[in-house]
């Protein structure tokens, strides 16, 4: 049984054809819902022939097993024959999971919403988000809120925009909630994408969300381990981003959607670096740590991403523009 990808919440391993993992119920206590819900997801998408993977059935026909310990385990079958983005993305790869993912929230969109429960509530909840992290900040339960001094400035800069995608009007749609690129399997040999991974996070929720969760890590050049001040956005990935998900989805976005795009990245870079920084004050229990203090610096990481964002919006809204006429 070896390791397999470099998550951070699941334990994941290869055996033979099958991709067996171990879920985080710290992460996901609602075990129960993310079962159901990905096997509904699983299944309509298989039906319409729009992913490869399956849920692999125990002895005694379930989906999942507990072992000795009480751990939950599932298994899917290994797809062959493709590759997932590690490291920089180039300009093809980052289109091609781009398309992948908006295949996949297009192939859900006929999907009843209710046919998906929450597994996480008020995941992209950036309000509620800010909400925790300062109160984390006041309890200071591990002598830690002295660390984010130095960070004052930016969280006071960026603190105005933690409603932007709380707007009433946009559609509550069925989305991914995890869209890194390296969530795509790619054909290793045509480089398209094949199928979206990581699917325990999908729930009603929004496709602002999904564009700015990818956009922020994709076209962040440092990596979300590195890094530090003011961050650059690179552009030229973004546009590749824009291309791909509005090729899929372009035509079934809203007008408040699609005027919202050029800031989701932004505010969802932001939301990541309040939820490091949170996990950083309360003693790094849900972010995997190497070395102490790694969750402070991924979340000054994502901070100045959030701010190089906002610079460039109105470079990143003319990008978004020349995609929609494509």
């Amino acid at each position: 049984m070896a390791p397999l990808g470099h998550g951070r919440i699941n334990d994941t391993f290869r055996v033979g054809g099958c991709v067996v993992q171990r879920l985080n119920e710290d992460v996901f206590p609602a075990a129960d819902r993310v079962m159901a819900n990905l096997q509904r997801v699983l299944e309509h998408l298989g039906r319409k022939g729009a992913t490869p993977l399956r849920l692999l059935r125990t002895r005694e026909g379930g989906i999942s097993q507990r072992d000795s310990e009480g751990r939950l385990w599932r298994a899917v079958n290994f797809v062959g024959g493709t590759r997932a983005v590690e490291g920089r993305a180039t300009p093809e790869e980052a289109r091609a999971a781009a398309r992948a993912f908006g295949a996949y929230l297009k192939g859900l969109a006929d999907l009843p919403l209710e046919a998906v429960q929450v597994v996480i509530p008020g995941f992209h909840d950036t309000p509620a988000r800010l909400s925790a992290f300062e109160d984390a900040r006041r309890r200071n339960v591990r002598g830690r809120a002295g660390d984010l001094g130095p960070l004052d400035p930016l969280l006071e800069r960026l603190r105005p925009h933690a409603g932007d995608l709380q707007d009433p009007a946009l559609p509550l749609r069925i989305a991914h909630d995890d869209t890194k690129l390296n969530n795509v399997l790619l054909d290793a040999t045509t480089g398209q994408g094949v199928c979206v991974l990581d699917l325990d996070t999908t729930q009603p929720g929004s496709w602002l969300a999904d564009f700015g969760d990818m956009a922020r890590s994709a076209c962040n050049a440092e990596g979300e381990e590195g890094g530090q001040g003011r961050a650059v956005p690179d552009l030229v990935t973004f546009e590749a981003l824009a291309e791909g998900f509005l090729s899929e989805l372009g035509p079934l976005l809203t007008p408040p959607e699609r005027d919202l795009l050029a800031v989701a990245p932004a505010v969802i870079a932001y939301e990541l670096g309040l939820r490091f920084l949170t996990d950083h004050l309360e003693g790094d229990r849900t972010f995997r740590i190497s070395l102490p203090g790694d969750n402070l610096r991924r979340g000054e990481v994502q901070l100045a991403l959030a701010a190089g964002f906002l610079e460039a919006r109105p470079q990143m809204q003319a990008l978004l523009e020349g995609a929609f006429k494509r």
